[in-house]
């Protein structure tokens, strides 16, 4: 199962690390980075503009999600 990581990009181009898991495909990798989304806006401290970008394995970006 491949590995996917999960980081929070700021508008000033930084970026927080959100969390690594394994998931079956891309697809699972894509769902679970909207669910992840979900839950920072409800913690709090998260504002328009961000992006979850999700790297595979590989270190590839295999998905760049505005929040």
């Amino acid at each position: 199962m491949p590995w996917y990581s999960f980081a929070v990009l700021k508008q000033d181009g930084t970026s927080t690390d959100a969390g690594s898991t394994l998931l079956p495909d891309g697809q699972a990798a894509h769902h679970y980075g909207t669910l992840l989304i979900d839950e920072l806006k409800r913690r709090g401290g998260y504002g328009l503009g961000l992006r979850l970008i999700v790297k595979n394995d590989a270190g590839d970006v295999s998905h760049n999600i505005p929040f």
